[in-house]
């Protein structure tokens, strides 16, 4: 099963634009792919993500211990000043994503569920994102493996303005959101919006 690792890095104020010197260098080193670089535009300021994927988890944990026991994490050197790792596995029946232009606006939205609400949330969206892609084909939808129950998903658009035209589109048809989702969230939720760097596969 292919998992991903989101990883979210936080530079000291004035570091860019050279913050990610060396990013490339350093991942070379684990056994991953690189899906997406990016960093933030509407979100916590001075702040990356980087997003890989893996064939498995055991690729992952080694390469997460290498990056805590690593003198420069990502090679950021002094740059970075935080940063944390997190697992994602992606929805069944969601593919590997497809590289290249997809933005060059990437919104994340996140969501907390209960316990027991992961299960559920696969099963409603299972029926409903088939439907959604004809409008719009989501980057990625994935639940997180550490951490609370939780859940995130990936939309690219070429602009702010089709954002909300796709939006409004969807919600016309009907074809989001999946109808018996909304009992499984709560009301920890959370949107942000990054855009690609050079090193980024997605663009």
């Amino acid at each position: 099963m292919s998992v991903y690792e989101f990883a979210t890095l936080t530079f000291k104020v004035g570091s860019t634009p050279d913050r990610l010197d060396g990013l490339l260098d350093d991942l070379a080193a684990d056994d991953a792919r690189l899906i997406g670089v990016f960093s933030s535009e509407i979100s916590r300021q001075n702040t990356s993500i980087v997003i890989r994927r893996f064939e498995s988890l055991a690729p992952l944990v080694a390469a997460r211990r290498r990056t805590l026991l690593s003198a420069s994490p990502y090679g950021c050197d002094e740059r970075l000043t935080a940063f944390s790792a997190e697992a994602y596995a992606p929805f069944d029946g969601f593919g590997d994503i497809e590289l290249g232009p997809r933005g060059p606006y990437y919104e994340f939205r996140s969501y907390l569920v209960p316990p027991g609400g992961i299960a559920p949330t696969l099963e409603a969206w299972a029926e409903m994102v088939p439907r959604r892609s004809q409008v719009s084909k989501p980057t990625l939808i994935c639940y997180a493996l550490d951490g609370p129950p939780r859940f995130t998903h990936i939309w690219g658009y070429p602009t702010l303005a089709e954002r909300e035209s796709l939006r409004a589109e969807a919600l016309a048809k009907g074809v989001w959101p999946p109808r018996s989702a909304p009992r499984w969230l709560t009301t920890d939720m959370w949107s942000e919006l990054f855009v690609p760097e050079p090193q980024s596969p997605l663009t």
